[in-house]
Order: C-alpha cells, then structure tokens, then sequence
C-alpha cells in the first residue's frame, strides 16, 4: 500500500513538473514577443503634418493659418480631426498627462551613445482626402507661392535637432528656423480632392547625449510652423514630450533574465 502511494506521489509530481515547464515555455515565448513587438520601431516613418484651415471651414479666421498635428491613424476622411492621435503632443513642457514619444538608446551606428526618436522624425504636408487642409497647388508645371519651415519656439537644454540626411545640426537656439523644400507628389491628394499636390516631406532626427541621460528622463521641443513668404500666419505652438527608454536589446535580455530566474525558483 505505502508502495503505491509513493508511486502515485512521484507521478503526481512529475505531473506538475511537467505542467509547469509547459506553462514557463508558453510564458518564456509570450515574452519574447511582447518585448519584440514593443521595441519593433521603424525609423521616421510617422508624420508630424503641416496643414492650413483647421476648422475644415471657408471664412473663418484660420483659413489662412498654419496649424501642427499628429499622424491620422488611417487616410479615412472620418479619421482625421478630431480622432486623430496626437504623437507625444503636450500643452506644455510640464504637460505630465501627454504621451510621450521614446527615446530608444542607441548602442552602434553613427548615433552610438545617444538616445534618438526612432518613430517620429518626419515633417509632411498634410493631404487629407477632404481637401480642406492642402497647402494648395494642383498643377506641377506652377510652384506654389508659400514656402514653408519650422521654428525652434523652445526646447530642454539636451534636445538635438539634426538633419537625418546630413546629420547636420539645424535649430539649434530657440527662435532658429528652417525652411523645407517644396516638392511635388503626384500620389497625394491636393484640395480638390484629386491626386496630384504640392507639399513637403522632410526628416529631422530628435536626438539627446546619452551622457548624464537616466531611463525615464524627460524633455520637451515646442516648434511652430510658418510660411517664409508670408501666404499663411504661423502655427500655434506644438509642444512634443519625449522620454528616454532601453535599447531593445536590453529590454529583450532583462526579460529573458527574468524569466530564468523564475524558471529556477520554480525548479527548486
């Protein structure tokens, strides 16, 4: 009798053994993915937008002024103002409830040792399909009259502005401007709502010295936009919030660490 419940007691164990390595590989993966998904990151690829006329209304006061705004999260008309999201945007530098864009740690490359925006780094026109917010400009052969840039309004003392082309500095005091090229999209839509538009799309890198930097550190930029020829008023001000994160491949090792611990306290 005491032979059989000693063998059903090592089976019972050996049953649960078994039932939680299971359940650690399902977490162990899980894991992974997670990390991977979270730190997955596709360099300046969401938009900032430069657009006119925010109100979407004729003979109103904004009609010709210039206003910032996040990437819409697609290109349907019912999309865009008011549910678009706002990337990292605050209403001021101490704005502790706006969602900050991350400054992900850079280990290798010609930025090694700082912490870049590795999401946003693009200033775009903006051609909704609506055609309220197009700059203006429907025939190629015309350049538009405005010229439009972005003014450094302020900035934490740490924040780098720089030419992802050139890697050139660019707004480097509060009150320095820049100028974007004008360029011609032929798949973008102009404000008659038909493809073919005048606009913009140039990258600049957000960037912070990693020296004296800690995880969870934050800084501001306030930028407006403004028309070097005069056509529009300038923007209101935008202020974008940022905060300093692990590369991924840290953040991938302290979970993979983690789950090794958890593995050998299950096994003791």
């Amino acid at each position: 009798m005491r032979t059989r419940l000693f063998f059903r007691r090592q089976y019972e164990i050996s049953y649960i053994k078994k039932k939680d390595d299971k359940m650690n590989r399902k977490i162990y993966i899980f894991t992974i993915l997670t990390v991977l998904a979270a730190t997955h990151v596709v360099w300046a690829h969401a938009h900032v937008h430069i657009g006119r006329n925010m109100d979407q209304t004729t003979g109103t006061a904004d009609d010709n002024q210039l206003f910032l705004f996040g990437m819409p999260t697609s290109m349907q008309p019912e999309n865009y103002w008011p549910n678009f999201p706002q990337w990292g945007e605050a209403s001021s530098p101490y704005d502790m409830t706006a969602e900050p864009l991350k400054l992900v740690y850079q280990d290798s490359g010609l930025l090694a040792g700082k912490y870049l925006c590795e999401y946003m780094a693009c200033f775009h026109s903006a051609h909704p399909p609506h055609g309220n917010w197009q700059l203006g400009g429907t025939d190629e052969s015309i350049s538009p009259d405005w010229s439009i840039g972005i003014e450094r309004v302020s900035a934490s003392a740490e924040m780098q502005f720089l030419d992802e082309d050139t890697l050139g500095s660019l707004l480097i005091n509060d009150g320095d401007q820049v100028v974007f090229p004008t360029l011609w999209f032929d798949d973008k839509a102009n404000e008659n709502g038909e493809l073919g538009a005048w606009g913009l799309h140039h990258h600049v890198l957000f960037v912070v010295d990693g020296a004296g930097v800690n995880i969870g550190d934050t800084f501001y930029a306030t930028l407006s936009a403004f028309d070097d020829n005069g056509i529009f008023s300038d923007s209101e001000a935008y202020t974008l919030r940022f905060e300093a994160v692990p590369e991924p491949a840290t953040l991938l090792l302290t979970a993979l660490g983690s789950l090794s611990l958890l593995r050998k306290r299950r096994i003791k």
